[in-house]
């Protein structure tokens, strides 16, 4: 006898409709698992682009930072830390490596180039070149980059060699930028006669001119000598209205605005107009005792200044002065100090 089992059509459509579950699920699985490996590798190229942006602005504070120490270099004198001036009269100093806590770059250093090219030695002085350069490490592995095309393009990363220097870079690589100072020379005193007004000049055989007290080719142990005069005296008046230099002997330049000045054949440099120069008010002095009174200043004169701290007062109605003898000279408080003329 043969016996016959016949599955109910129903069991199979449930086997079948069973196993198509299964390979959707394992689809949608898949793509999910594609979208969140994407979304990582997105996530975490963001945030590494982040942390380099951080040490790209990082290293501007930390050139900024080092164009600020040559400066107060500059003003100060004090070399201490720079290296000699080499054959190109190049300083160079570079700063500790600095620290911080927080997520992406820890650490940043600079360093700093000052010198004074010919180019930049005007009739003002010297002015000087400051370079200063930044650097900040980097974060987020080793030799890696953001996925904004722009982004790496301005950045300019060394994640193997450095840009600068040319040696290989450890680690995640570093970020530099440099910027460049041109520092003017401020002086208490940028002319020897700065006027509001008309000038008019009737001494015979007067003339204005300068010294360098610190440079022995300029000055005679720290006086003036007429033999090393310099020719960097300026006179500078706003308003030339009614002047007249009457030939008086300028040993350098002439600054004017207004009508044309008369008699200037004595400057020995520049007739330069117009002339701009905010002048302070000169407000009436509150002392309490004054060193010297003269009334109206002529003849020679030796004014002695005071120490550190303790100034000495002198008080003058105007100063008229006739001829070239009539001289007054600034004296140091003790032999050495620096003196004016």
């Amino acid at each position: 006898m043969i016996t016959t089992h016949v599955r109910p059509l129903s069991a199979r459509k449930f086997h079948a409709k069973r196993g198509g579950a299964l390979l959707l699920a394992l689809g949608i699985i898949t793509i999910l698992s594609l979208v969140a490996a994407n979304v990582c590798r997105v996530t975490t190229q963001r945030q590494r682009a982040c942390f380099q942006e951080t040490s790209w602005g990082e290293s501007l504070a930390a050139a900024e930072a080092g164009a600020d120490i040559a400066i107060a270099t500059l003003r100060s004198g004090a070399w201490t830390g720079w290296s000699a001036p080499d054959g190109n009269g190049v300083r160079t100093y570079q700063t500790p490596v600095l620290t911080h806590d927080g997520e992406g770059n820890t650490s940043f250093f600079a360093i700093v180039k000052v010198d004074a090219p010919a180019p930049l030695q005007t009739m003002d002085g010297a002015f000087y070149r400051i370079r200063s350069t930044g650097t900040a490490l980097l974060s987020g592995g080793s030799g890696t980059i953001g996925q904004d095309k722009l982004n790496n393009s301005l950045w300019k990363l060394s994640l193997k060699t450095n840009r600068d220097t040319g040696a290989a870079v450890s680690g995640a690589g570093l970020v530099s930028r440099t910027i460049e100072v041109i520092a003017r020379p401020s002086v208490l005193f940028p002319r020897a006669i700065t006027l509001t007004n008309s000038i008019n000049a009737n001494t015979a055989g007067a003339s204005i001119d300068s010294f360098d007290s610190q440079d022995a080719t300029k000055s005679t142990n720290g006086e003036f000598d007429i033999a090393k005069r310099q020719s960097n005296a300026k006179v500078g008046t706003l308003d030339g209205t009614g002047s007249n230099m009457n030939g008086l002997q300028i040993y350098g330049d002439l600054m004017y605005s207004g009508p044309a000045i008369l008699g200037t054949g004595g400057v020995t440099g520049q007739i330069i107009t117009p002339f701009y120069e905010t002048v302070p008010p000169v407000e009436k002095p509150v002392w309490t005792t004054v060193n010297g009174s003269y009334g109206i200043a002529t003849g020679p004169i030796n004014l002695v200044s005071g120490p550190l701290g303790a100034p000495t007062r002198y008080k003058m109605s105007s100063i008229a002065y006739n001829s070239g003898a009539d001289v007054m000279t600034l004296l140091p408080p003790a032999p050495g100090a620096c003196k004016e003329r």
